[in-house]
This record gives C-alpha cells, sequence and structure tokens, in this order.
C-alpha cells in the first residue's frame, strides 16, 4: 500500500505544471510582488477548485493558504498542527479575522484542532489566533482543540470541507503541498484527523466536572 505522503508527493508530480509554475516562490525571498502572485493563484485555485498542486515553501505561503482556507469553507476546517506557529496563525495576513468569518457564516460551521506538541494548556489558549476567536461568544463554541501529544500520526495538514488540503511533507524545511481540487486525498486526512482526536483528550470545549 502506498505511503500517503507518496500518493500525495506525487499526485502533486502529475498537477497542472502551469499553475505550479505560477505558483512558485523564488527560493531567495518571498518579496510583496511575488506574494501577491501567489496570493493571486492561490484563490483561482480556490474559486475553481482546480486539481493543481500549490507548493509552501514560506510561513507566509501557509498564512495565505489558511485564509484561503477559511474564506472558501462552507462547513468545516481541521487542522492538525505542532503548536499553531505564531509566523503563520498570528501573520499580517489576519487569519483570524477569516476563520471568525468563517464561523459566522453557517450555525453548522466548525473549527478542529489537534495539537501533537506538549503545550501548555492555559498559555496556548492565550495565542492571539486562539484568543480571538474565543473573544467571540457566538462562535468560540464552534472550536474545538484536542491536545494529541505523545500519539504518533505522522505529518501534519490540514483539511477543508473533504475537497482541499494543506499537507507538510518537510517540518524540517517547513514545506508543504496543497491542493483546492482532491476530494479523495481530502477525504483520507479528513479520516485521518478522526482516528486522531478519538479519544484524545479536549483543551476546548473542558467538560464540566461531575456532580458530587
Amino acid at each position: 500500500m502506498t505511503h500517503l505522503k507518496d500518493r500525495i508527493t506525487q499526485h502533486a508530480d502529475r498537477s497542472e505544471p502551469l499553475l505550479q509554475q505560477t505558483a512558485s516562490i523564488d527560493s531567495t525571498a518571498a518579496s510583496d510582488k511575488e506574494l501577491s502572485k501567489y496570493r493571486a493563484t492561490v484563490e483561482l485555485c480556490a474559486s475553481l477548485k482546480l486539481d493543481a498542486a500549490l507548493p509552501n515553501g514560506y510561513a507566509e505561503h501557509a498564512a495565505i493558504l489558511f485564509s484561503a482556507f477559511f474564506r472558501h469553507a462552507e462547513r468545516e476546517v481541521r487542522i492538525y498542527s505542532g503548536q499553531l506557529y505564531g509566523g503563520v496563525f498570528d501573520s499580517e495576513e489576519d487569519v483570524s479575522k477569516e476563520a471568525i468569518k468563517f464561523l459566522r457564516k453557517d450555525k453548522d460551521c466548525r473549527l478542529q484542532i489537534a495539537i501533537s506538541e506538549d503545550i501548555n494548556p492555559s498559555e496556548f489558549m492565550k495565542k492571539p489566533f486562539i484568543a480571538k476567536i474565543l473573544s467571540e461568544p457566538d462562535i468560540k463554541n464552534k472550536l474545538s482543540i484536542s491536545n494529541v501529544f505523545g500519539k504518533s500520526s505522522g505529518n501534519h495538514f490540514a483539511v477543508m470541507d473533504q475537497t482541499a488540503y494543506r499537507y507538510e511533507t518537510s517540518h524540517q524545511k517547513k514545506q508543504a503541498v496543497a491542493n483546492f481540487g482532491d476530494p479523495a486525498q481530502a477525504e483520507e486526512l479528513y479520516n485521518k484527523f478522526e482516528s486522531i482526536v478519538k479519544q484524545a483528550p479536549l483543551m476546548f470545549p473542558q467538560s464540566a466536572p461531575p456532580c458530587s
């Protein structure tokens, strides 16, 4: 059976080469001009649900992609991350603004997060991305955060509505690939997230203490 990472990489290699080239950023710097080009390409792919690989080699790329996820999601975004890196989620891209708008889009919209690193829960809740969502009484209960530290679950990823995903191919090199039109792999990642959080303790919302 082919490994999930290999299948996603192979699929990326077969995707539309023009879009791959358009989405590429110069390896020496992510200038404002280049990021604008990347942002436009991401928006095109998301709007048309194109089956095209979008390389992700900078924190700015990830922020652009997550903003697009929240902007185009209809029901659910699932994120499996180490600790929600501030350079992505608390960047100038203002991912939290898009997340809040998404959660207000429909009564059934949900954001699920699984955290794999050994973090201090109270400090984690103070992260700007999380704190901004929790400060909104009408949507905060649409957020759930699971602590999956110690559970070996492979590469980090995010999935939107079982239709789009961002998959980290190399954590050390901060490299990932995204696709807005590959529902087969998106569904597999969606189900993988389900297995990761199964029976994992919730950081939020916390269960009510048992009655004495």
